[in-house]
């Protein structure tokens, strides 16, 4: 870093260089001058003297002049450099600062988690939410494997609606993903193995996660979820339930079952794999290609089972908003058609029933 005592140093290091140059000029231009002043030929008038004097001076001005700013502008650029190196150093040391407060902080909610009391937990996830939410990419998802093992560790078989902190960790988590960045965690939910019973495996809730590198779901029970994608997350569901959801985005489900829900976006394979009981196709955009159901050959129960003709019961839509026409042709005769009167009636009964 320059200083002071620096710009000092080379200020007279340069005063030194000049001033014998200076000196000589002026000595050499003044004995010169004389002399042609007292003996030069063509100076007779006192006119003539003026106007050579008055020369000289401009000369003699000139030669101290030219070096003074000469050097001025040497003063002035070593000032410009050594104020730009302190910016450049300024910002090394508070990004450097930055890094380290971030580095104690991360330490600090990595130790509150670890902690028993649930007050010092909420703190930990708190401060990492922080970390996860800041411009170094580095900590930010350094913060967000410390939720999602967090997670992964202590609500691996069921998220709790009654517990707080697991929903807090959960949410923090997926706000930390709006910036796009993702945990580098693969997390895996599933009930306990030795409760085999088929009713305790649905009654245990889930939570969606949408800010790791992929994550599983196996049975349990999804309620009032947007069900998205977000980033490069992979999601994936087994023998899940989903009860009024939304389903919006094209994931990966597996002997699934939609209750009430509202179908905005589904895959071939879903409509296939998967169980609709009650649920609204109204704008339902498909993504993939299902098999014709024409066939000369092939009486009509045939080709249910491998179309998944069977698999949707008392499922509708709007009139005014029909799903896609691909969807229609496979499945017009199981979708009911409703107009908007019966449409409103059908969404504020499902709500009824929901709670």
């Amino acid at each position: 870093m320059a200083s002071s005592n620096d710009n000092y140093s080379v200020t007279l290091d340069t005063l030194k260089t000049l001033l014998p140059l200076i000196v000589a000029a002026t000595l050499m231009l003044t004995i010169c001058g004389g002399a042609w002043v007292l003996g030069g030929d063509g100076i007779d008038t006192a006119e003539d003297r003026s106007a050579f004097i008055r020369n000289m001076g401009l000369a003699l001005v000139g030669v101290i002049g030219l070096p003074l700013a000469i050097w001025r502008s040497m003063i002035a650029q070593q000032q410009a450099n050594a104020s730009e190196n302190q910016v450049i150093i300024s910002r090394q040391q508070i990004a450097a600062l930055e890094k380290n407060n971030l580095y104690q902080q991360l330490a600090k909610g990595a130790e509150l988690l670890a902690e028993e009391e649930s007050g010092k937990r909420e703190a930990g996830v708190a401060t990492l939410e922080a970390i996860g939410n800041s411009e170094d990419a580095q900590f930010s998802q350094q913060a967000m494997d410390l939720l999602a093992i967090f997670i992964q560790r202590e609500y691996r078989h069921g998220h709790d609606p009654k517990t707080g902190l697991c929903q807090a960790a959960i949410t923090a988590l997926n706000r930390c993903g709006w910036s796009g960045i993702m945990s580098t965690k693969e997390l895996v939910f599933s009930p306990e193995i030795e409760h085999a019973d088929e009713q305790y495996r649905r009654s245990i809730h889930w939570d969606l996660i949408t800010a790791a590198k992929s994550v599983r779901y196996f049975d349990g029970t999804f309620k009032f979820e947007v069900i998205q994608s977000a980033g490069q997350t992979k999601i994936r569901f087994f023998h899940s339930r989903f009860v009024r959801c939304t389903l919006v985005s094209v994931l990966e489900f597996s002997g699934c079952e939609f209750d009430r829900c509202s179908i905005s976006e589904v895959s071939s394979e879903t409509l296939k794999d998967n169980f609709f009981e009650s649920c609204d196709f109204s704008g339902c955009r498909l993504y993939g290609f299902l098999p014709s159901v024409a066939g000369p050959k092939l009486p009509p129960m045939q080709y249910h089972d491998p179309l998944g003709r069977d698999r949707l019961t008392d499922c509708y839509y709007n009139r005014h908003s029909p799903p896609d026409e691909e969807i229609l042709r496979v499945f017009g005769d199981v979708l009911a058609e409703l107009d908007l009167e019966a449409y409103n009636d059908r969404i504020d009964t499902d709500l009824k029933t929901a709670f």
